[in-house]
Parts: C-alpha cells; sequence; structure tokens
C-alpha cells in the first residue's frame, strides 16, 4: 500500500575502492577512490532503465604545526547516482507528507569541494576549526511545485490526495560552510564544550536557495564528573532561517535545555551504563527548518528518556 513506484524496480550495485596513507612523521598524505556502476531495470515499460557509473577520489594532507596542532586539507572529487526513489516515486509519501514525483531523467551528480581544518589536541584542551566550500554540478533536490492544472502558478504549493506536490529536481549548486568543536577540561570534576556550525547553500546558476538548509546553530554546556558518575546539562541555540526556497516558509530561532547523566558499573569484562536524558526542559515550542513536516508538526516538547546498556570487551 506504501509502495510509490509503478511497477518493480531491479536495482543492482557494484563498488571498488582503495585507500593508502603515507606518514612522513610531520607531514601525512591520505588518498583514496572508489568506482561504483549502480543498474535499474525496470518491469514497467513506460519506465526508463538506467545505469551509472561512476568515480570518487579524494586527497588530502596533515601537516603538524606545533605539539598538538596540525593543518589538514582535504580535496574531493564525487559523483553520485540518482537514488531509485529520486528516479521513480510517484505517489504520496507517508514520511515526509508530501506527494512526490520522481525524474527517470536524472543524471549523476558531480561534486567538488576543498576543506580546511585547524586543529588542536592535548590532555586539556581540544579545539576544531572548519571551513568548506563544495560545487555539485546536477545536484538532486525535492523541490515543492506550483503549475496547477493550466501551468500557471499561484503562489500556492500544489495539491494532489491532500498532500503538498514536490518534483525531484537539478540544478547545479553550490555550498558554503563553517564548523568550530571545542571542549576544555578544567579539572577531574568539571569541563566544558562548545560547538558552533553554518552553511550557506543556493542554486549557483539562478541564485536561489536550496531547500530545507540548517539555519546556524550552536549548543554549548557543561561536563560533570565524579568516580562513576557523569552529568552533561547543555542549552542548544538555533537562529531563524529566512534564506528559503520558492514556496517553503521561514522558521524561528529557538533555545534548548538538556540535561543528560549516565552512571556506570564496571566489570573486567563488562559494564552496567545506566542513562537518563531530560531533552526540552523548558517546553519550548520550536520547529526544526530541515523536518519535512515542520509546518504541520512541531517538534517533540519536554520529555524524559532512561536507557540501560551492557557492554562487553
Amino acid at each position: 500500500a506504501e509502495q510509490l513506484i509503478d511497477g518493480e524496480v531491479k536495482h543492482n550495485s557494484f563498488s571498488a575502492f582503495a585507500l593508502e596513507e603515507l606518514d612522513f612523521d610531520r607531514v601525512k598524505f591520505q588518498f583514496g577512490g572508489r568506482v561504483e556502476n549502480n543498474r535499474y531495470n525496470t518491469e514497467n515499460p513506460e519506465l526508463r532503465d538506467r545505469s551509472f557509473t561512476s568515480f570518487s577520489g579524494g586527497a588530502g594532507i596533515n601537516v603538524g604545526l606545533w605539539q598538538g596542532g596540525a593543518f589538514v586539507v582535504n580535496y574531493t572529487h564525487a559523483n553520485r547516482a540518482p537514488a531509485l526513489e529520486e528516479l521513480y516515486n510517484n505517489g504520496p509519501h507517508i514520511g515526509t507528507v508530501t506527494f512526490e514525483i520522481g525524474n527517470e531523467n536524472l543524471t549523476r551528480e558531480t561534486a567538488n569541494g576543498i576543506d580546511f581544518s585547524l586543529r588542536h589536541q592535548s590532555d586539556r584542551f581540544n579545539i576544531r576549526g572548519d571551513v568548506y566550500y563544495y560545487r555539485l554540478d546536477n545536484f538532486v533536490f525535492l523541490a515543492p511545485q506550483d503549475e496547477d492544472e493550466d501551468g500557471d502558478g499561484d503562489g500556492q504549493v500544489d495539491i494532489e490526495d491532500g498532500l503538498p506536490v514536490a518534483r525531484y529536481e537539478q540544478e547545479n549548486a553550490e555550498y558554503f560552510g563553517a564548523e568550530i568543536n571545542a571542549d576544555v577540561k578544567f579539572n577531574n570534576y568539571i569541563g566544558a564544550f562548545a560547538n558552533f556550525d553554518y552553511v550557506r547553500a543556493r542554486l549557483a546558476d539562478i541564485s536561489t536557495n536550496i531547500p530545507r538548509i540548517p539555519p546556524a546553530r550552536a549548543r554549548v554546556g557543561l561536563d560533570l564528573r565524579y568516580k562513576n558518575l557523569s552529568v552533561r546539562p547543555e542549552a542548544v541555540f538555533a537562529s531563524r532561517q529566512t534564506k528559503i526556497f520558492p514556496l517553503e516558509t521561514e522558521t524561528a530561532g529557538y533555545g534548548l535545555f538538556n540535561v543528560g547523566g549516565s552512571y556506570t558499573i564496571g566489570r573486567q569484562h563488562y559494564a552496567h551504563i545506566f542513562s537518563v536524558n531530560g531533552y526540552n526542559l523548558t517546553n519550548k515550542l520550536y520547529r526544526n527548518h530541515v523536518n519535512f513536516i515542520k509546518d504541520l508538526l512541531p517538534e517533540v516538547g519536554r520529555g524524559v528518556r532512561f536507557s540501560y546498556t551492557i557492554r562487553i570487551f
């Protein structure tokens, strides 16, 4: 009943890859490659059989700058074959609450990207900062549709079977982003952590924002430890997202407060871990911009989750 493809599709995939690292003390080189073939054979004569052969490769250099410090540069070239769902879906998708329309004419995505990273690691303090840029040719994305029966849009998303209509499309795209992650250990009992990430993404040739891009986000918290007990209170912040795709809606910024805790009982060959996590403790009403159904449902409110884990080693 949930099948979105008219007829069966046989998908065969084959790949081979290799990875190598050369270590010259202060300088390390890493490089690798992957060849992959994906074949889609349809039983429905109205759908096209497709075959994609892709090559992906990358190379990186890690240069030691000081004790515990390094500068890293990575270059990546990657191809991605369209997924079966992107090619052939045609119907109501319960998970995304969207009437999805595939595009059997999609071609391979091709990405070329470079990222720069500055890192420091020690017993008391760790920090990592990353900046990256990716150019994606023939980027595949799920775009809300506004064509109506006459082909002229009315400024509202089309509706089919009571669901908003979205179609898989392709355009050239650019991604630029930055991340910072840090943690510090003040003593054997108290530590702190923080991270921040930001991404800007747009369709390069038409200067349009890509759908469902997360807003800038930050997380700060403490790491409190006493013997086998660990408690991690944290605050999470997200900015308002106003850089949206046509027909997409904005989301407001928000702040959350979470607390996680665990108690570990260790033995020679196994450990018992009792955990409790309290999330959204202020019961904040908020919506996640990357959620397909954000306009229908907000994120979960205040809650507590208990868990028990046994690890054997």
